[in-house]
């Protein structure tokens, strides 16, 4: 028997032609004794397997070159045989779903036939992909962003985009620290046939940034304590996350004493987080000023009625810059009796820090002694050697020089002054005296 050559032509389909052809050319031999006859040729033994079920995503192709293809075997007798397929589609529960029953058949050029089937399901079981956003933290409410996805939608493996819906919710702080507010933002997508995935990103805001101080006014030297200025109303604050903060103005105590010492002024501003900022103004207090002294002018009188002297009274007042009114001291004090001649009063206060302001009053008391009181009337007669004369006085000073010479001199009424100088002693009248006895010695 000659033996049998084989030779294979195979033609490889395109993808998803739905058709294989195999060609077998053999040589026309008998067929062996007892094969098995699977067709009308008695000769032709022609038989059929197809590739196992399969269920894939929706992503992956059905073409027999992903899903397999199917094999037969074909005796000598059979001649060429042609594999094709073709596939019956049902719609699944969902528009990416379907069952594909694939039927395979082989024919030979004798006219045999054998076909099997393959079922491939389709299904969607893969949701839609996404990149979630990044977690955030901000200062302040204004920088977190609204809750929607940037994207152009969710990719789906069996192919086009869908909607990814996000929602949110707090956890009720109030964005400082200790308390931040957190915002949880979920982003969730679903396909055509259900499947669904989702993710989250936290939004954190605390703000820990302080409020900025401008205007805080320079370091300042005062006379006292009690004269600090009212606050700077220049001072303002501005904030990363209010617009508006209050300025607050706080003086301490006086360190040191009223004699160089110094009192802090603090300007503080603070947002709703407690965040806060200062600054500190220094008042050092410096009473360098003496208190003003003031007394009765000068003092030009007679001694008292038989006295060589005379018993003075005078006013003295001290005004401090920072103690106000002020005790004076006075030397020889008011009330006292004063000797003929020039005394110097001198009167003095001295403020707590040592600052000491004085004035003088010089007292003069005339050197003779006088035996009447000087009275005030509208109209005084003075009698002298050459008869009456009228004057008008108001009030009369009598005033006598180391001689016992005397004048008269009106000092208290109106301003007006009237001298009449006499050469020896004379008789005067005066309302409330005796002008008999009236005369003036000079002391011893």
């Amino acid at each position: 028997m000659e033996r049998a050559r084989w030779v294979f032509a195979i033609t490889c389909p395109a993808l998803m032609a739905g058709f294989l052809q195999f060609t077998d050319v053999r040589a026309q031999v008998p067929s062996p004794a007892g094969s098995a006859v699977l067709n009308s040729s008695a000769s032709c033994v022609l038989t059929i397997s197809c590739p196992p079920d399969m269920t894939i995503e929706c992503d992956l192709s059905t073409d027999p070159v992903m899903t397999g293809t199917a094999t037969y075997s074909a005796s000598a007798e059979c001649g060429a045989v042609t594999l094709t397929y073709s596939d019956a589609v049902t719609p699944g529960a969902c528009p990416e779903a379907k069952t594909i029953a694939r039927t395979w058949t082989a024919a030979s050029f004798s006219g045999d036939v054998a076909s099997c089937v393959q079922t491939i399901t389709v299904q969607d079981t893969k949701a839609p992909g996404f990149q979630c956003p990044s977690n955030l933290s901000v200062k302040c409410l204004s920088g977190v962003p609204s809750c929607t996805f940037g994207g152009i939608g969710a990719l789906d493996n069996c192919g086009g985009f869908f909607p990814v819906v996000c929602s949110r919710a707090d956890n009720g702080g109030h964005g400082c620290l200790g308390d931040p507010l957190i915002f949880t933002d979920t982003y969730t997508t679903a396909d055509n046939c259900g499947n669904s995935t989702s993710c989250q990103r936290t939004i954190t805001v605390v703000d820990d940034v302080a409020p900025i101080l401008t205007g805080c006014p320079p370091n300042q030297t005062i006379e006292c304590a009690s004269a600090l200025p009212l606050c700077d109303p220049g001072v303002t604050a501005s904030d990363n996350c209010n617009p508006s903060i209050l300025v607050s103005c706080s003086d301490g105590p006086l360190v040191g004493g009223p004699c160089g010492g110094a009192i802090a002024r603090t300007y503080r501003a603070t947002d709703p987080c407690g965040n806060t900022s200062s600054c500190t103004q220094i008042f050092t207090v410096n009473d360098d000023k003496a208190p003003v002294v003031t007394t009765s002018p000068d003092i030009v009188r007679n001694s008292d009625p038989g006295q060589c002297g005379a018993t003075v009274t005078y006013a003295s007042s001290a005004l401090d810059n920072c103690q106000g009114a002020m005790v004076v001291d006075c030397n020889p004090p008011s009330g006292s009796f004063f000797s003929i001649g020039t005394t110097i009063v001198t009167c003095s206060a001295t403020d707590a820090c040592g600052n000491a302001g004085g004035h003088i009053i010089r007292v003069t008391i005339f050197s003779c002694r006088c035996h009447h009181d000087p009275i005030c009337d509208s109209i005084t007669n003075i009698l002298d050697v050459q008869g009456v004369i009228n004057v008008a006085f108001r009030a009369q000073l009598e005033q006598f020089d180391t001689d016992c010479q005397r004048s008269r001199e009106d000092v208290d009424c109106n301003g007006y002054v009237d001298i009449i100088d006499v050469t020896k002693m004379v008789n005067v009248a005066f309302r409330g005296a005796d002008p008999a006895t009236e005369f003036c010695e000079p002391c011893p």
